[in-house]
């Protein structure tokens, strides 16, 4: 796997909250900050260049995990639509860990043990969930 880069340009500009953007070939990793400076949340992006999922936990919210449409599998239109995020409840929860474990050594120590807590409480998701949400604070 790829080394993980830190993308310097994403930190919160234009009125947004403060982020740490963390990209490979293969994963990114946004760590997302609350006003008081704390990590409030995060976004496990993977299997970027295949069907690229992602895994979203919010201390507010807990996790959510969706598919990326990149806009690019509609044949009947001539130009790429904008990639959005679709529920998609199905994912390995063993596997995303093994993910994160590949690039863990990576991150500054703070967000991969945040991000690592977080993941280790994870649970398969519940049959028949649409949604693609998981619990709450999990």
């Amino acid at each position: 796997m790829t080394a993980m880069m830190e993308l310097r340009e994403s930190a919160g500009a234009g009125g947004m909250r403060r982020r740490r953007w963390f990209s490979s070939p293969e994963i990114d990793l946004i760590v997302w900050y609350g006003e008081d400076g704390a990590q409030d949340g995060f976004e496990l992006y993977y299997d970027k260049n295949v069907s690229e999922h992602v895994l979203i936990w919010r201390e507010s919210q807990g996790f959510r995990h969706l598919a990326v449409d990149d806009g690019e599998q509609k044949p009947a239109l001539e130009y790429k639509e904008s990639p959005i995020l679709v529920p998609d409840g199905q994912y390995n929860a063993g596997r995303i860990r093994r993910l994160f474990a590949s690039v863990r050594d990576e991150l500054p120590e703070a967000i991969a043990d945040l991000v690592e807590l977080r993941l280790s409480r994870l649970a398969a998701p519940a049959s028949g969930r649409e949604s693609g949400e998981n619990g709450g604070d999990n």
